[in-house]
């Protein structure tokens, strides 16, 4: 009984511990660390807030695998990743292609920069109610890739998802 009473209490205190650092999904989805909401440093703008991880974060893990991904919220609540080497020169042509792209059911949920190269991943809401663990995400169906030319982005090729919606999940067989 002893040694029962000695395990319960140590695996209090350990996941007692644990549960006080507050994990943040949307970063840790993005790489292979743990990321906790207090490597996040959040910027307040007009029209919208920046996330990244911190410069002063002791999370030497998330700070070299995320060094370059913001996560842009939107004052619609709208969420997209940013993957770049200078994200902020980015916002405002993706406030631009947010309202010619996205619908009620469409979001952009990704952007990835390289050099006059910009690659957008459309998202379009999954809503199967029988699945509880995709139903009302918006799940990557479509891609833009985009190129700079004389100062204007032009769309270079359109992709789209022919099974998009799947009519069940996956199953590993």
């Amino acid at each position: 009984m002893k040694a029962f009473y000695h395990f319960f209490l140590l695996s209090f205190m350990l996941f007692g511990c644990a549960a006080k650092e507050n994990l943040d999904p949307r970063f840790m989805l993005e790489s292979e660390c743990m990321v906790y909401q207090k490597d996040v440093k959040t910027e307040s703008h007009r029209g919208f807030s920046l996330s990244y991880i911190s410069k002063d974060s002791k999370n030497q893990c998330a700070k070299q695998s995320l060094k370059h991904i913001v996560i842009l919220k939107f004052r619609d609540k709208t969420e997209t990743i940013i993957r770049a080497r200078k994200p902020r020169k980015y916002i405002q042509s993706l406030g631009k292609w947010k309202q010619e792209i996205e619908s009620d059911s469409t979001r952009i949920i990704r952007l990835e920069a390289k050099g006059a190269d910009v690659n957008l991943t459309l998202g379009k809401i999954y809503l199967h109610s029988h699945d509880s663990l995709y139903a009302k995400q918006y799940l990557p169906y479509g891609h833009i890739h985009l190129q700079k030319r004389n100062n204007r982005w032009e769309k270079d090729s359109l992709v789209y998802n022919p099974s998009f919606p799947l009519k069940r999940p996956l199953k590993n067989d």
